[in-house]
């Protein structure tokens, strides 16, 4: 289905949503796009614009309670109750934010194609400086890359365009398939992916893969020709990326390799395809069975570690080491830090948006489909994920969380 054509008619209010995307590689400057939404959305409660009878408020609302109230229950048995309290603070700036994006949004078709609009030229200009960086070897800012690590925009000493850009793929990929011709919707999943395999973090390919799959599926319940036509296109162009990245490119190569290690069935063989992980993944379900109830608290799991690693763990091997960061598994994560609530409130979260997704009408999906594929990859259990309690990835999670409700219940 197309959109009709509109006119690129800005407000500070739709640039204000998009100044977080924009600032996303420059680490805690997104922070100030959240900080305005924040102070804004505390302005809408106090003149009472806000109404939570409106399925969009209450459905945020609620979802936002299910990941912020477990981590408040972990705080009376957190390791370090500072860390854990900060957390929450952060997490309450985010429910002010949303309503903020929610409102503006809100019943108003023109943002909304616009937002989309800037956030795809946005994305687009991460992959063009991603791919120069792969050609030259700096991008247009003259960050280097780092070996087997492509990065673009995002810098030398934080390499996270590949997870950002997998996710967020599905917004110019929609877009384009919207409102520019298949060619170049076409060269967008070409050049998205070929820069998300370039990268080099196994996660990125996962979410890749989850937000093709996703949107592969949107185009097949169409039922239309053309649509069909895309998916075997889309299809071709991921197994021509992956051929040719693995023949010339030979980081990519060698990460596949490593990555097939696991098919050998041995622990160490598993162990080295995923990274090192599996002492990292036996440390969480300690903690998960020592902490069933409430977990080490949110953001914790660091300085808990060393208590229930193996005396060779590798993360420990220097004496002044806290120990691994986080566990970098989605539901080892919740489940180690806030226990079985923070596990319980993610599964009824994961159950709300999928009510909301199927209470909304077809025009209401087309929507919200960019935001609901990437937060399909942002919260798919079987892969590596950043720290979801995190302010650099949590603060992303529930800026898409707003985005996705943003769209209109038929009953509003």
């Amino acid at each position: 289905m197309k959109f009709p054509q509109y006119n690129m008619i800005l407000d500070y209010h739709t640039i204000l949503i998009a100044s977080y995307l924009l600032l996303i590689p420059f680490g805690r400057l997104s922070n100030i796009s959240i900080a305005l939404m924040f102070l804004l959305g505390i302005r809408l409660l106090f003149l009472q614009k806000v109404d939570f009878k409106q399925p969009k408020f209450l459905y945020f609302g609620l979802v936002f309670l299910c990941f912020w109230v477990p981590i408040l229950c972990s705080m009376p048995d957190a390791i370090n109750m500072a860390k854990t309290a900060s957390v929450a603070g952060f997490y309450s700036s985010y429910f002010f934010a949303g309503l903020y994006i929610i409102h503006t949004l809100n019943n108003n078709s023109i943002r909304q194609k616009n937002l989309l609009k800037i956030c795809t030229f946005i994305i687009v200009f991460w992959i063009f400086d991603a791919l120069f960086q792969a050609v030259v070897g700096c991008d247009f800012f003259g960050f280097q890359s780092a070996p087997g690590a492509l990065n673009g925009i995002f810098g030398e000493n934080h390499p996270k365009m590949g997870i950002y850009l997998s996710a967020l793929c599905s917004l110019a990929i929609v877009f384009g398939g919207r409102y520019w011709s298949g060619i170049s919707q076409c060269l967008i999943i070409l050049g998205s992916s070929l820069s998300i395999f370039l990268a080099g973090r196994r996660g990125g390919w996962i979410m890749l893969m989850v937000v093709l799959i996703g949107y592969t599926a949107w185009l097949m319940w169409g039922m239309k020709k053309l649509q069909l036509y895309r998916v075997a296109t889309i299809v071709l162009l991921l197994l021509l990326v992956i051929f040719g990245a693995y023949q010339t490119y030979s980081p990519f190569k060698e990460r596949i390799n490593t990555t097939l290690l696991v098919f050998n069935g041995d622990q160490k063989s598993i162990d080295t395809s995923i990274s090192h992980r599996l002492p990292i993944w036996s440390v969480a379900v300690r903690m998960m069975v020592a902490h069933p109830i409430n977990g080490v608290g949110a953001r914790d799991f660091r300085y808990a570690y060393r208590e229930y690693a193996d005396e060779n763990d590798r993360y420990i091997a220097d004496a002044s080491s806290l120990g691994a960061y986080y566990p970098h598994q989605l539901l080892l994560e919740i489940g180690s830090e806030t226990g079985l609530i923070g596990l319980f409130g993610f599964v009824v979260a994961c159950w709300l948006l999928t009510c909301y997704w199927l209470k909304v009408n077809f025009t209401e999906k087309q929507t919200v489909v960019p935001y609901g594929l990437a937060l399909l990859a942002v919260f798919f259990p079987l892969n590596t994920h950043y720290a979801i309690y995190s302010s650099h990835w949590s603060s992303f999670v529930f800026w898409l969380l707003a985005l996705f409700l943003s769209g209109s219940c038929p009953n509003e």
